[in-house]
């Protein structure tokens, strides 16, 4: 079985993680996890929600450690990796994941989750190869 895992990262530190399965099909599911594979007290309305979490993947506390990697000195990103039989692979890096208007339930994680993001004091382009 393939699986998705994507890390939601606020300034270098990773808040929460999202499994998914058969992103290519009609089942695709999406579920918001601790690093403890957890479910968390909210998940996005736009995605349906397994109801039983699947074993955590083998790989996955590599997958941790490499997104605190990749993210260090980034306001904000998801980093998204794929387990397979044939081990892990890096997705991409996305600064803006569901075009920056997810919206999660219940209804004040929408609030708590964009509290979190701290921008810079002034006025800089961003680089996130700095």
């Amino acid at each position: 079985m393939n699986l998705s895992n994507s890390n939601e990262e606020f300034n270098g530190k990773i808040l929460w993680c999202q499994t998914g399965s058969d992103s290519q099909g009609n089942n695709w599911t999406m579920t918001s996890i601790d690093q403890n594979w957890q479910r968390t007290p909210f998940q996005r309305i736009d995605h349906a929600v397994r109801q039983k979490l699947p074993p955590a993947q083998k790989d996955f506390s590599t997958m941790i450690e490499l997104a605190k990697k990749l993210s260090e000195g980034i306001n904000f990103v998801r980093i998204d990796f794929y387990e397979t039989d044939h081990g892990i692979y890096f997705g991409e890096m996305t600064f803006t994941p569901a075009a920056g208007i997810a919206v999660y339930d219940p209804p004040e994680w929408n609030e708590k989750l964009g509290d979190m993001i701290k921008l810079p004091k002034k006025s800089e382009p961003f680089n996130p190869f700095k």
